[in-house]
């Protein structure tokens, strides 16, 4: 079943989502700041990039992988982690001591949801806007503004299912969930989200298949974004 809130209506959309309610409460934008002498941080010697932290038993993470599988270690460990954990971030970093040596400084970090694809009973889709849609290591990652007051949306991942082609090709089916709770539309905000693909993908093929999610977007209506795995 598909749902909306408020002065949103939303058209329902056949599909077989089944099971149970998650819903995980989005906080400001990825809680990422950076600060006025940062503000050069497109430079060609800081990176922005969404990487994957790896925390020990201690919750302290030495290293953090690219979406490409490029490992780099940090000069500084990271804390503040679950221990044993891979935790998705959004880091500001660059080259210690500017050089290209797998060793960086880590500037700036903030957590991004991330969370599994899922069954559903109820589908809330809400109107966001998508900046930007991409497919990078294991994860479908989505850009997105939020209109809002200030208050929490519930930010999740549908499981439609997979689709085939008369030519064998197959495509991961994914809805974005989005329940606004009735928030008011004062201002826009941006966040990253990032959907976890490990175990949905498994057995596509890359150059073949595909993973497609569709959104409720404003102005638009539902947007299928398909990408293509390379």
């Amino acid at each position: 079943m598909l749902k909306s809130n408020g002065k949103h209506k939303t058209q329902p959309t056949p599909m077989n989502v089944t099971h149970f309610i998650y819903a995980a409460l989005i906080a400001s934008a990825a809680a990422f700041f950076i600060s006025c002498e940062d503000d050069n941080y497109r430079a060609a010697t800081q990176r922005l990039d969404l990487v994957d932290f790896i925390s020990d038993e201690n919750g302290l993470s030495h290293k953090m992988v690219l979406d490409n599988g490029d490992t780099l270690r940090l000069t500084h460990p990271e804390g503040g982690f679950l221990p044993d954990t891979i935790c998705r971030c959004q880091a500001v970093y660059r080259p210690a001591g500017g050089a290209d040596n797998g060793v960086v400084e880590v500037t700036s970090l903030g957590q991004i949801l991330t969370l599994p694809p899922l069954r559903y009973n109820i589908v809330y889709a809400d109107p966001v806007s998508v900046t930007s849609a991409w497919l990078g290591g294991n994860y479908l990652n989505l850009r997105l503004l939020l209109r809002t007051k200030g208050s929490a949306h519930a930010i999740g991942f549908a499981f439609l299912g997979y689709s085939e082609a008369d030519n064998g090709a197959q495509t991961l089916e994914l809805m974005l969930y989005n329940n606004s709770g009735n928030d008011d539309e004062y201002f826009s905000r941006e966040t990253f989200v990032s959907c976890a693909l490990h175990g949905y993908i498994d057995n596509l093929k890359p150059g073949r298949d595909s993973v497609a999610i569709k959104v409720n977007e404003y102005d638009k209506g539902f947007v299928d974004h398909r990408l293509p795995l390379r």
